[in-house]
């Protein structure tokens, strides 16, 4: 009985070994997986802001060019 009872014991603490080793990949996962979402979100909000920098540049050419010379001349004159 004695030899069971150490079997036994061993087994589970193997088994309560083995549970928290898996609880802690599945921390490190989703950890993982935290960071990159908030890499994606940083990407995601500077691709936001490039695409809306360029949209600003693309009005302020089309209103030079509606504007015609006078607003030409101020740009030039402003450099």
């Amino acid at each position: 009985m004695g030899v069971e009872t150490k079997v036994e014991y061993l087994t589970k603490k193997n088994r309560d070994l083995e549970k928290e080793e898996e609880e802690e990949k599945v921390e490190e996962e989703e950890e993982k997986e935290e960071e990159e979402e908030k890499e994606e979100e940083k990407e995601d909000e500077e691709e936001k802001e490039e695409e809306e920098e360029e949209e600003e540049e693309e009005e302020e050419e089309e209103e030079a060019k509606k504007g015609g010379r006078d607003t030409l001349k101020k740009t030039y004159v402003k450099e």
